[in-house]
Protein backbone atom coordinates (compact mmCIF):
# COMPACT_ATOMS: atom_id res chain seq x y z
CA UNK A 1 0.00 0.00 0.00
CA UNK A 2 2.87 2.39 0.73
CA UNK A 3 4.20 2.15 -2.83
CA UNK A 4 0.75 2.73 -4.30
CA UNK A 5 0.26 5.76 -2.05
CA UNK A 6 3.56 7.31 -3.10
CA UNK A 7 2.74 6.73 -6.75
CA UNK A 8 -0.67 8.31 -6.25
CA UNK A 9 0.84 11.46 -4.76
CA UNK A 10 3.41 11.69 -7.53
CA UNK A 11 0.56 11.49 -10.05
CA UNK A 12 -1.39 14.17 -8.14
CA UNK A 13 1.64 16.48 -8.19
CA UNK A 14 2.24 15.86 -11.89
CA UNK A 15 -1.41 16.52 -12.74
CA UNK A 16 -1.43 19.70 -10.66
CA UNK A 17 1.68 20.87 -12.52
CA UNK A 18 0.12 20.11 -15.90
CA UNK A 19 -3.15 21.83 -14.95
CA UNK A 20 -1.42 24.99 -13.77
CA UNK A 21 0.81 25.01 -16.84
CA UNK A 22 -2.30 24.97 -19.00
CA UNK A 23 -3.87 27.68 -16.84
CA UNK A 24 -0.90 30.03 -17.16
CA UNK A 25 -0.33 29.18 -20.85
CA UNK A 26 3.08 30.34 -22.05
CA UNK A 27 3.40 33.03 -19.38
CA UNK A 28 4.16 30.57 -16.57
CA UNK A 29 7.23 28.54 -15.78
CA UNK A 30 6.44 25.71 -18.21
CA UNK A 31 5.37 22.10 -18.00
CA UNK A 32 8.52 20.42 -16.69
CA UNK A 33 9.28 22.87 -13.84
CA UNK A 34 5.62 22.89 -12.84
CA UNK A 35 5.46 19.10 -12.74
CA UNK A 36 8.62 18.88 -10.63
CA UNK A 37 7.43 21.56 -8.20
CA UNK A 38 3.97 19.96 -8.17
CA UNK A 39 5.42 16.64 -6.98
CA UNK A 40 7.52 18.44 -4.35
CA UNK A 41 4.45 20.37 -3.21
CA UNK A 42 2.37 17.21 -2.98
CA UNK A 43 4.89 15.64 -0.64
CA UNK A 44 5.26 18.91 1.30
CA UNK A 45 1.50 18.96 1.84
CA UNK A 46 1.63 15.41 3.17
CA UNK A 47 4.58 16.33 5.37
CA UNK A 48 2.68 19.20 6.99
CA UNK A 49 -0.42 17.03 7.38
CA UNK A 50 1.64 14.48 9.28
CA UNK A 51 3.63 17.04 11.30
CA UNK A 52 0.52 18.80 12.58
CA UNK A 53 -1.38 15.49 12.90
CA UNK A 54 -4.38 16.75 10.93
CA UNK A 55 -7.14 14.19 10.56
CA UNK A 56 -9.40 15.33 7.74
CA UNK A 57 -11.63 13.30 5.38
CA UNK A 58 -10.20 9.98 6.46
CA UNK A 59 -6.73 8.67 5.87
CA UNK A 60 -6.53 8.57 2.08
CA UNK A 61 -8.99 11.41 1.41
CA UNK A 62 -7.14 13.82 3.67
CA UNK A 63 -3.82 12.82 2.17
CA UNK A 64 -5.11 13.47 -1.35
CA UNK A 65 -6.57 16.85 -0.36
CA UNK A 66 -3.42 17.99 1.44
CA UNK A 67 -1.14 16.81 -1.35
CA UNK A 68 -3.22 18.79 -3.84
CA UNK A 69 -3.18 21.85 -1.57
CA UNK A 70 0.59 21.54 -1.10
CA UNK A 71 1.14 21.37 -4.83
CA UNK A 72 -1.04 24.44 -5.44
CA UNK A 73 0.61 26.39 -2.61
CA UNK A 74 3.99 25.96 -4.29
CA UNK A 75 2.89 26.17 -7.91
CA UNK A 76 0.78 29.33 -7.90
CA UNK A 77 3.47 31.63 -6.40
CA UNK A 78 6.10 30.05 -8.68
CA UNK A 79 4.09 30.83 -11.79
CA UNK A 80 3.10 34.31 -10.63
CA UNK A 81 6.74 35.14 -9.84
CA UNK A 82 7.91 33.72 -13.16
CA UNK A 83 5.21 35.66 -14.97
CA UNK A 84 6.14 38.94 -13.29
CA UNK A 85 9.89 38.46 -13.77
CA UNK A 86 10.10 36.93 -17.22
CA UNK A 87 6.69 37.58 -18.76
CA UNK A 88 6.40 39.82 -21.75
CA UNK A 89 4.51 43.07 -21.41
CA UNK A 90 1.38 43.11 -23.52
Amino acid sequence: MRLIGSGLFIIIGLLAGIALSALFDEKGAGYLPNMIVGVAGAFAGLFFKDIFDIDFAGNLGGAVIFSLLGACVLLIPLNLAYQSLFGEDD
